[in-house]
């Protein structure tokens, strides 16, 4: 599903490059719950950045259900970002003067997802997490443990394949961080959890895998995972499964049956001539060609194809409400911005205005001087 070959990401300073990941190679399954440790600066965060589509690498590969992202756009990095990664914050990140409900439908607004189904959806997943009664509270209004519950139902809202926790238990109390690791462990039953912290025990104790990280490297890694290898082992599982099929659907007897007739047809061939061998060859053959038995059938499901995801967008209806909505929650920031713009329109205007006036106060003085002098003036183009 997620795969990291030799990732390699520099940042250049001046005339230096500071080496954050010096070629990181992983690869993830598809629901696990994985804790990222090491020290800081080691490259943790960088490394869920890249995963997330927030930061690019320099070098290496990102496969994403096998396609390469070597030439991703910035729209197919949105589209990926919008509709396969759920990030989930240590500063929670809400819009302070939005409910609740608003900020986890904020998550909706770029998938251009109707009104009424924005809504239904945050709702849906506000009660998965808990917070069904206080959909129009404010940020301010909750508890740090509330405001990580609701940055968790937005991140779930738009249903992602992955979810990215940067130290989400990092400013919360021991009681609330057991509380929020416990849903965020329910989430990974299901869907590939990714979660950067300094705190081992609370890895050790919910993580089904734990990778370390020191100077940009990968020192250790709890529960590898090989796509090739696990390829192999779905072939013999397979193998395996198709002759306990065939068991299962071709009763002991029959299969005794047809070995019985076998034996008649090998004893008569003995004291027949070839032409009669022939005979009970084409026989037996035709026997076996339709036999009583039910068809065998493959235990195998049929993998829909997935629908195309849509290119992240908002309307412009959807675009004006928000503004709207920010203007008007805001009225003081909104006034001064007013007032602010309204002085420098009139300023210019009233540059403008004496430069008018001026300009024909000194028009008519000369009109009137030259008035009394036998002269004509003309204006001619070339």
């Amino acid at each position: 599903m997620l795969k990291l070959t030799n990732i390699q990401k520099d940042y250049i300073t001046g005339n230096d490059a500071v080496h954050a990941l010096k070629g990181v190679s992983l690869e993830f399954r598809e629901s696990e719950f994985v804790s990222i440790l090491g020290q800081s600066g080691c490259g943790k965060t960088t490394l869920l950045n890249i995963i997330g589509g927030l930061d690019k690498y320099t070098d290496g590969d990102l496969e994403i259900g096998g396609k390469s992202t070597k030439k991703f756009n910035d729209r197919d990095w949105d589209t990926y970002r919008n509709h396969s990664i759920g990030f989930v914050f240590q500063s929670y990140n809400l819009i302070p003067h939005q409910t609740v409900l608003k900020n986890v439908e904020l998550a909706l607004t770029l998938s251009g997802v109707p009104s009424a189904e924005r809504k239904a959806r945050a709702k849906a997943a506000l009660e998965k997490v808990g917070l069904g009664d206080q959909l129009n509270k404010k940020p301010n209004q909750m508890s740090g443990g509330q405001m990580q519950r609701v940055a968790i139902a937005r991140a779930l809202v738009n249903d992602p394949e992955i979810l990215l926790a940067d130290e989400p238990t990092g400013a919360l109390d021991s009681e609330t961080s057991v509380q929020i690791m416990e849903l965020i462990k329910e989430i990974s039953k299901d869907k590939l959890v990714i979660m950067v912290t300094h705190n081992p025990e609370l890895a050790e104790q919910y993580s089904t895998r734990i990778i370390n990280l020191l100077d940009g490297l990968v020192v250790s890694d709890s529960n590898p995972y090989n796509s090739s290898e696990n390829v192999c082992d779905l072939e013999e599982n397979a193998s395996e499964s198709v002759e306990n099929n065939v068991e299962a659907v071709v009763p002991s007897e029959e299969i005794a049956l047809v070995s019985e007739k076998e034996k008649n047809v090998e004893a008569s061939a003995k004291s027949t001539s070839a032409g009669e061998i022939n005979q009970l060859s084409i026989k037996t053959f035709e026997e076996n060609k339709n036999p009583t038995t039910p068809p065998i059938k493959k235990d195998k499901k049929e993998k829909r194809p997935k629908g195309k995801k849509k290119k992240t967008s908002m309307s412009f209806f959807t675009a004006f409400l928000l503004s709207l909505n920010n203007l008007l929650t805001k009225k003081g920031r909104t006034i001064l911005t007013s007032f602010a713009g309204s002085i420098g329109i009139i300023g210019i205007a009233l540059i403008f205005a004496v430069s008018n006036g001026l300009n024909g106060y000194i028009n008519h003085v000369q009109e009137t001087t030259l008035s009394s002098y036998p002269l004509t003036l003309q204006s001619e183009s070339y």
